[in-house]
């Protein structure tokens, strides 16, 4: 499993779009707002823990306080592949919001990941513990269903992405591993998604390259985009403004 965990401050007036190709629970530690998620708007407030998929487009709106901060625990969508919990949960149009009823619970689970991170080497114990969140989630009554029927097609397209996206990898790439035609990949890709294969494959890459402009310093921007898939300076930066809004060189500046 590949997890990652950070808290986030989202001032009033950020209100950029944002793709991040990661499956994420989100714990919202203090303020309020309306999240746009996809073409759905979802009303959080502090205490809510919200389980994101990782292909809808999200912005805030209408926040409700100047600040606002979230905890983030993200983690790789071939976790969830094997797993009984319904892959709908996170790559269908909707966002999911705990029940109140499991949000204590959820919260001090999380609260030890959140605790824990960093100082403990093996992550075993975080694998158990989402487990459980998981569990937990997937008996909730209260969670939102897709009422999508998943394609088994397009997470094996996901998984392969995953696992690939460094090196020059493209749409009919993916279609020949899957035995598929590239029409057809598209259009499965498209109908559950609303996005293309090329598109998801490029935030992908945008998102290593934020991952790694955040924790490297040494290398420069251009190493960073070839490590991710890129082929050309003029291409990773057209993807990186299209994908976040900014340039690469102002993420790297923590600006």
């Amino acid at each position: 499993m590949k997890l990652n965990f950070f808290k986030t401050v989202i001032h009033t007036g950020e209100n950029k779009e944002y793709l991040f190709p990661t499956l994420r629970i989100c714990r919202i530690l203090s303020g309020e707002f309306d999240w746009k998620i996809g073409k759905n708007t979802l009303h959080v407030k502090s205490g809510d823990i919200v389980l994101l998929n990782n292909l809808a487009p999200r912005k805030i709106i209408n926040a409700k306080t100047s600040r606002s901060e979230i905890e983030v625990f993200e983690f790789s969508p071939t976790y969830i592949l094997n797993r009984k919990l319904l892959p709908e949960m996170f790559y269908g149009e909707n966002p999911v919001i705990a029940s109140s009823k499991n949000q204590k619970l959820i919260g001090r689970l999380l609260s030890v990941i959140s605790e824990s991170f960093g100082t403990i080497q093996s992550h075993n114990l975080f694998d158990h513990i989402l487990q459980a969140v998981f569990d937990l989630l997937e008996n909730d009554s209260h969670r939102i269903e897709s009422g999508r029927k998943h394609s088994a097609k397009v997470f094996e397209a996901i998984e392969f992405i995953w696992e690939h996206y460094y090196e020059d990898i493209s749409v009919p790439d993916v279609a020949e591993h899957l035995n598929v035609s590239k029409n057809h990949l598209e259009k499965l890709f498209k109908d559950m998604h609303g996005i293309g294969v090329g598109e998801y494959i490029r935030s992908i890459r945008v998102y290593k390259a934020i991952s790694l402009l955040e924790k490297n310093n040494e290398d420069s921007v251009l190493d960073i985009a070839f490590a991710c898939g890129f082929n050309s300076n003029s291409g990773f930066y057209k993807a990186y403004k299209a994908v976040t809004g900014r340039n690469p060189r102002r993420n790297r500046n923590g600006s």
